[in-house]
């Protein structure tokens, strides 16, 4: 009887400490997530285009972007930095600055090289519409001074 009663205990244990250590693999030894600049863009719309879609139905605007990767043209409203040193743009229309693009810090562009007014073409993961429409992990395309 005392043999059995051992024994449990020291295989709950055991079970735990491989459960642990599988969540521990799963969390800190993933892959990297492709970025825009490692993944093809899955359309290529206009500022004006994709504001558009999200202003006249959200949820159809989300069926056809969210979550996928998509190049986007127009004009250069903003160019933030904040506290992390990642830079953002604001781009849009010739009035309407609504689309929001952020960078990992290795694909940003070199400080000074993006200016309000330019044309560009920004490829990033669409996260949809909170108060903008959120492009993340973005690379530029192309850009016109």
């Amino acid at each position: 009887m005392r043999n059995k009663s051992k024994i449990r205990p020291l295989a709950v244990i055991t079970l735990a400490l491989f459960a642990a250590a599988g969540i521990a693999l799963v969390i800190f030894i993933r892959p990297e997530e492709p970025t825009a600049k490692e993944t093809i863009s899955e359309m290529l719309v206009t500022a004006g285009e994709l504001i558009n879609s999200y202003e006249e139905n959200e949820g159809k605007a989300n069926e056809k972007y969210l979550n996928k990767i998509i190049s986007v043209t127009g004009l250069v409203h903003e160019v933030r930095q904040d506290e992390k040193n990642v830079q953002s743009l604001l781009i849009g229309e010739k009035s309407a600055p609504k689309v929001i693009s952020t960078f990992f810090k290795k694909d940003m562009p070199p400080a000074g090289s993006i200016k309000p007014g330019q044309e560009i073409v920004i490829k990033g993961l669409c996260g949809g519409l909170l108060y903008d429409i959120i492009l993340t992990n973005c690379v530029i395309q192309k850009s016109n001074s």
